[in-house]
């Protein structure tokens, strides 16, 4: 599966299953994240599913945790932030919605947020 240049956010590999989650959910938003190559999806809380996601700490993966925690303890945070990227898909919507800046601002700068446009292989940052 050849994808275009805007998945290089992320590697071909997590790009390709992160769609495949998203039409597995469809009409739902999925959501999740992504460290390296391995892609993790978790639910989506959100009381309205099909137009916005939610996660919730509770439902993130323990070895994420661990290793984010751990990296805090090595003193090397910045980085281990920047390689943690939180995505989600749309159906249609190529790009972040206003709900979704709305969320990012509340969050730590340094990880990276990806919206997968479903059907047109999209992925955008924001």
């Amino acid at each position: 599966m050849s994808l275009p240049a805007s998945v290089r956010l992320v590697s071909e590999r997590a790009a390709a299953e992160v769609f495949r989650i998203g039409e597995l959910r469809f009409p739902n938003e999925a959501c999740g994240v992504i460290l390296g190559d391995v892609v993790y999806e978790l639910p989506n809380r959100s009381e309205r599913p099909r137009n916005e996601y939610l996660m919730v700490a509770e439902d993130w993966p323990p070895e994420i945790l661990e290793w984010v925690g751990f990296q805090d303890l090595t003193g090397n945070t910045d980085n281990a932030l920047s390689r943690l990227k939180v995505w989600h898909t749309h159906q249609r919507l190529v790009g972040p919605s206003e709900m979704d800046i709305e969320l990012r601002r509340g969050t730590d700068s340094r990880i990276r947020f990806l919206v997968f446009t479903l059907f047109v292989n999209e992925v955008r940052e924001f």
